[in-house]
């Protein structure tokens, strides 16, 4: 009779291993646990976003498309924003009727480090995608475009009785050197007329360095080319009152980024005093948590001093 093979044991090593493999699959990663604290902040306050949403914007999609922005790989810096920051740059999405992230390019919620106060704040910025719609929305315009002309391009510009621009892009000069020297929008009238707007190297860096390279013009550079000219043109097109909310919102007639709380003083004006409520309720909540912690300290230092009274 053949002798059977001897049955092999699995070790105690492998049971081990396999157990902390199933532990780690099955427990939650850090972004999972922020997006998730963030949804649940957002979705407790989602009648106030409809109190306050504009030009027919879903709130449930601007809940979904910033959790989206967070759940992507980029996301970490917009996971480590304060809820509130979160919540208050949907309401300027609410109150202008844009939707944010980068899936739409309407507008963005752009972290800031507050290094003072040791906190990551959102700030509301509207994208280019986000102006045309707006310029649209306000019947005055039929259409508006923008483009950025890379060095090899053929491109002519007719300020005369024409006012027109001539842009034929050369895709083997942009191959060999991929260098932007202009940047210009055309909107096009109801009435049949094209107001253009062109903007050089030199003026776009300007505004760049004016906006300190905030981290819009490090992670879309190219479109916040495409954005200077359209927001310059805005300025000269009867557009409707939320174009100049969220021109507001994005600094008015100046090229630096308004801080979370520039921001939150002009929100008030169009969400009656939310902005002002929100912040009060963050720094009081802030002023109780250091007083807990003031009291558990004493707390602490009075046991100990009775038990070494004790000893």
């Amino acid at each position: 009779m053949a002798q059977q093979p001897p049955k092999s044991t699995p070790s105690r090593l492998n049971y081990d291993q396999s157990s902390k493999a199933i532990q780690s699959r099955a427990e939650p990663s850090t972004a999972m646990v922020q997006v998730g604290n963030h949804k649940a902040y957002l979705d407790a306050r989602l009648a106030k976003i409809k109190e306050w949403v504009r030009h027919g914007v879903s709130p449930e999609s601007l809940i979904r498309f910033t959790l989206r922005d967070m759940s992507d790989a980029r996301g970490q810096k917009l996971r480590e924003c304060t809820q509130e920051s979160i919540y208050l740059g949907l309401l300027a999405c609410a109150v202008t009727g844009l939707e944010p992230g980068a899936l739409k390019g309407e507008a963005y919620l752009v972290p800031y480090r507050d290094n003072k106060r040791g906190v990551t704040e959102a700030t509301f910025m509207p994208g280019y995608r986000g102006i045309i719609k707006q310029a649209r929305r306000s019947r005055e315009v039929t259409a508006i475009w923008s483009n950025v002309v890379y060095d090899g391009d053929e491109f002519e510009v007719d300020l005369g009785s024409a006012n027109r621009i001539v842009h034929k892009p050369s895709l083997t000069a942009r191959a060999a050197n991929p260098e932007i020297i202009a940047a210009y929008a055309i909107a096009r009238m109801a009435a049949g007329q094209d107001e253009i707007e062109v903007m050089d190297r030199q003026d776009l860096d300007a505004i760049r360095k004016a906006g300190n390279d905030s981290p819009a013009w490090q992670s879309w550079p190219d479109q916040m080319y495409r954005k200077a000219p359209i927001r310059r043109l805005g300025k000269r097109l009867p557009l409707g009152p939320d174009y100049f909310v969220a021109l507001a919102l994005d600094g008015g007639d100046s090229s630096t980024p308004l801080t979370a709380a520039d921001q939150r003083r002009i929100l008030d004006v169009e969400i009656g005093g939310e902005a002002s409520r929100i912040e009060a309720g963050t720094v009081a909540a802030a002023e109780m948590g250091s007083q807990i912690s003031d009291a558990e300290l004493a707390k602490h230092d009075a046991e100990l001093n009775a038990k070494e009274g004790n000893e």
